[in-house]
């Protein structure tokens, strides 16, 4: 399996186009926000959600509100695609995915 990344994101991005397996998702809210990170399995913000990610983020959390989150086996399939959905520009995120 060669496992790629979406590259560092901090806003709504089509990540991958086609067949692939999501394997992972690395999501740091900025201090103090909470924004919300759905990935899709799709080119849009569209059609099914696979995984959706709210970091906790505040000054005493020592995890500076970020959730790292990995798939066992291959990972989630996404038949259509992977797509990150970004609620508001309050965070940074890294998809790691694999081709079909």
């Amino acid at each position: 399996m060669n496992i790629k990344s979406s590259g560092l994101k901090a806003a709504s991005a089509l990540i991958f186009t086609g067949s692939c397996h999501l394997i992972g998702v690395s999501f740091t809210a900025d201090t103090l926000k909470f924004p919300t990170l759905t990935v899709y399995d799709s080119i849009t913000a569209a059609n099914t959600a696979v995984a959706v990610l709210r970091p906790v983020s505040s000054v005493t959390d020592n995890t500076n509100g970020t959730i790292n989150l990995m798939f066992p086996g291959n990972g989630l399939h996404c038949a259509s695609g992977i797509y990150g959905s970004l609620s508001t520009t309050e965070g940074d995120y890294i998809i790691y995915y694999s081709e079909d």
